[in-house]
């Protein structure tokens, strides 16, 4: 597996989807794949390619690099079993509970301890960013506050020429990554299939919201082996680093053997056109399975052809006593 890192550049401002006007912190795997997609020679072919090779695709997260050591951050993982939190967790929980509850994202150090030793002490570990982000001490011996800086900037709403709604004005949510911040995604499988696409990305446009007007400008990007997570166990319970649509079969099985996730709503508009894709539900990363879920692609209009990628990346978080 390899691990692709895009260097943004400074200064640049950052919005990816979210609800309402509020922006997310992950450009997700979709919007990533749809965005390599229409920077490749044929987007249909692309994603035929995809599919016949097999790859599959993270979505995108933030990562920061300081004093020579690289850390990446991975939504943690979504559990409601108090008694599996306050195990592993051990007294970060109980004596934090409120600092706890506002984390979001760890690191991959993080997930390896919680791996291989199936427990967290508080002394090992540091927020970052008002608690958002959790990494250990250990991978981060220096002091740091924020990894960006949110901004929001005046927009206006413009109607489609089928909305009959009115033009308003309104605030669009988004960030500003700070200096040693970088994005990244993992890739199993060739690279030689999204190198071009991802040239063209960074050459001609960039990610997320308001690219048109200079927004998501990726300077450059580096490809580089994955060999910072560590774990040789296979069984389940496995943890999506990307959305998944999973089929009417998997939902069952989902349903059965007690797996936790959230669900995200994903809809907007097709590429360089005025036609809304019809709206699905798909399931967030972060989100844990007791067993293997593939996902699939579901398509979401006609003419034009539309699709949401929805095939998962899954990682193992099996540790010794098989619960989380």
């Amino acid at each position: 597996m390899k691990v692709i890192k895009l260097y943004p550049k400074k200064g640049s401002f950052f919005s990816f989807g979210g609800f309402g006007f509020k922006r997310d912190l992950i450009f997700h795997s979709d919007s990533l794949i749809s965005a390599l997609a229409w920077n490749s020679e044929n987007p249909k072919e692309f994603i035929e390619k995809i599919i016949e090779d097999n790859l599959r695709i993270s979505s995108l997260f933030i990562g920061i690099e300081k004093n020579n050591n690289e850390i990446f951050f991975i939504p943690r993982p979504i559990t409601s079993n108090r008694e599996i939190i306050e195990d592993v967790f051990g007294g970060l929980y109980l004596r934090d509970r409120k600092i706890f509850k506002k984390n979001e994202f760890i690191s991959f150090g993080i997930l390896n301890k919680i791996i291989n030793e199936n427990r967290i002490k508080k002394e090992e570990v540091k927020f970052i960013h008002g608690k958002k982000f959790m990494c250990l001490k250990e991978e981060l011996p220096v002091e740091i506050d924020n990894l960006f800086t949110i901004i929001k900037r005046d927009r206006i709403k413009i109607p489609r020429s089928f909305d009959n709604g009115k033009t308003e004005l309104f605030n669009l949510e988004g960030f500003v990554p700070k200096k040693d911040v970088f994005f990244y995604f993992i890739l199993d499988g060739k690279t030689n299939l999204i190198e071009k696409p991802l040239q063209n990305l960074i050459n001609s446009s960039g990610i997320g919201g308001d690219i048109s007007i200079g927004g998501g400008v990726i300077e450059r990007y580096l490809i580089n082996e994955f060999n910072f997570y560590k774990t040789n166990k296979i069984n389940p319970p496995f943890m999506s680093l990307s959305l998944v649509y999973p089929t009417d079969e998997e939902i069952e099985d989902i349903k059965k053997n007690n797996s936790e996730y959230k669900l995200i709503n994903r809809g907007g508009f097709i590429f360089n056109s005025g036609f809304r894709r019809r709206t699905i539900y798909m399931l967030s990363e972060g989100s844990v399975f007791n067993s293997p879920v593939k996902g699939t692609i579901e398509k979401v209009y006609d003419n034009p052809p539309s699709v949401k990628f929805g095939i998962s990346f899954l990682i193992n978080l099996n540790n010794p006593k098989n619960e989380l």
